[in-house]
């Protein structure tokens, strides 16, 4: 499983330029994801892992990967070579 998904990210960088950013998985996928990744015991570590949001839905018949505009962007303003990241919820 993890090296399809690897094949997957390579050939969306490949065609598109950029990396991918969201798993499109079922549950049983997702099950056959964390046995190849047993170390990884919770979600947002599997994801971590990916650098991927993992999403588990019905409906995705076989994994599939996409970049989806995040809904909240950071604002960064450069100064002198420093950033300042905005962060609403602070």
């Amino acid at each position: 499983m993890l090296s399809f998904l690897f094949r997957l990210m390579r050939t969306y960088q490949r065609e598109h330029g950029f990396l991918p950013n969201v798993l499109y998985i079922n549950d049983f996928h997702y099950q056959k994801l964390r046995e190849s990744l047993a170390d990884l015991t919770t979600h947002e570590e599997i994801a971590a892992f990916l650098q991927l949001d993992v999403v588990i839905s019905t409906e995705a018949v076989h994994p599939s990967i996409a970049w989806v505009k995040p809904l909240h962007q950071p604002f960064v303003a450069h100064r002198h070579r420093f950033s300042i990241h905005h962060c609403p919820h602070a």
